[in-house]
């Protein structure tokens, strides 16, 4: 199975514009002995707003998006909008936050154009760099490692799925601060802390105690979403935000590793 993100660049309709650049996804697999199955699907050529996704820069998702340290989860199924909801946000703070960052971004493949972005709004205190995988480096987990010898202050660490990448988000967290940013495919927020502990076990308990112990005070917030129907036959949003405050913390720290998820 292979997935791969393309540019096809269009002739505008306006005398002496640039081309305009279509982005698309290609998905490729085997089928039966002999046969290749594939499937096409257009990327947006914009990100939307906030407002345009049902987000606010004051409402509680964005305003806990960027603290500059630990971790932020966004989950859902497939096609849940996890995604665009991440770009959105990172949209917002380029192009309108104060603050000075170097961000990086490992994506399988990437999604939208944010380095573009950075010189369409002339953003002068903002560095984005946005690496594919495997063609520029071969695992999140090697991404991670290459932004922290870099000094980067925000990295996206696209979908996680293994036992390693989740680690690594720990290890990201944990060195020097940084803020890591990352997709998971799970259904509740009960669910992804039962897969991220699933992730960090191993034969050590002491190991695992001191790896659970540190995923815990390094989270920050969990969202899940999911995408409903209206009546009137459209798509919109909703999600469950789940902030690990100082009390949280505190209690699920104290518990065996067995609770957690259900405290």
């Amino acid at each position: 199975q292979k997935y791969t993100s393309y540019v096809f660049k269009i002739k505008s309709r306006k005398e002496g514009a640039a081309r305009i650049p279509i982005r698309y996804r290609v998905i490729t697999h085997r089928t039966a002995e002999k046969g290749m199955c594939m499937s096409m699907r257009l990327n947006a050529s914009t990100i939307p707003q906030l407002e345009a996704i049902g987000q606010t820069r004051d409402g509680v998702l964005y305003s806990h998006m960027f603290p500059m340290k630990g971790i932020n989860l966004i989950t859902g199924a497939v096609d849940s909008g996890k995604t665009t909801l991440i770009y959105s946000c990172l949209q917002e703070y380029i192009v309108n936050d104060s603050r000075h960052a170097f961000i990086d971004t490992y994506e399988n493949p990437i999604e939208g154009d944010l380095e573009g972005l950075v010189k369409t709004h002339n953003v002068t205190n903002k560095v984005v760099r946005q690496c594919p995988s495997p063609e520029g480096v071969s695992t999140f987990v090697e991404g991670i490692e290459f932004s922290l010898r870099k000094n980067t202050d925000i990295i996206l660490a696209g979908e996680v799925r293994s036992s390693s990448e989740i680690q690594a988000l720990i290890y990201g967290a944990l060195s020097t601060g940084k803020l890591i940013l990352a997709t998971l495919h799970t259904d509740s927020i009960p669910v992804t802390i039962t897969r991220l502990l699933n992730g960090i076990q191993s034969d050590d308990p002491g190991k695992t105690k001191s790896l659970v112990y540190d995923l815990i005070m390094n989270m920050n917030m969990i969202v899940s979403q999911k995408l409903l129907t209206t009546v009137k036959k459209k798509r919109v949003a909703v999600n469950e935000i789940f902030l690990f405050n100082r009390e949280i913390k505190s209690k699920l720290a104290t518990l065996p590793m067995h609770e957690i998820s259900n405290e």
